[in-house]
């Protein structure tokens, strides 16, 4: 299976000490060898509850239209990126494909992509060591 940008997976991430959904934003180096990654979240953590610049970068996500991944509605995270190299995430596939649960609509992923942009937490020079300029491809094979 090909990993693209709004592959969204379930599993455990070691940054959030559990079993998560995560979804790809950008596919980054010189032969797509990386992932950037957001976490979603069933509901708002208690740090973004109580930070409005951290609130404000949580994308809402109803249910409806997102079945194939999301069983109540949720919040794309947009604060915190991380990245897996693609090997690893297609050997996880590879040993239990049922991590994947999906594909993130595109409209979504570009939601995504600006309120990272419009967070004011990353550099320029951070975005696009990530992968999420504006200009930036969107990571798909032609």
């Amino acid at each position: 299976m090909a990993i693209e940008v709004g592959t969204v997976f379930r599993f455990f991430v070691a940054e959030a000490s559990k079993t998560k959904r995560t979804v790809v934003v950008a596919l980054l180096g010189d032969h797509k060898q990386f992932a950037t990654m957001l976490l979603i979240n069933s509901e708002l953590t208690d740090f973004a509850k109580k930070n409005p610049h951290i609130r404000a970068a949580q994308l809402p996500l109803s249910v409806a239209g997102r079945e194939s991944y999301l069983d109540h509605d949720s919040f794309l995270s947009c604060d915190y990126l991380f990245t897996r190299e693609l090997r690893d995430l297609q050997q996880a596939i590879r040993h239990n494909p049922s991590i994947v649960l999906g594909k993130m609509a595109k409209e979504d992923i570009e939601n995504a992509k600006q309120l990272i942009r419009a967070s004011g937490k990353f550099k320029p020079i951070e975005l696009e060591r990530l992968g999420l300029l504006e200009n930036d491809d969107d990571g798909e094979e032609d």
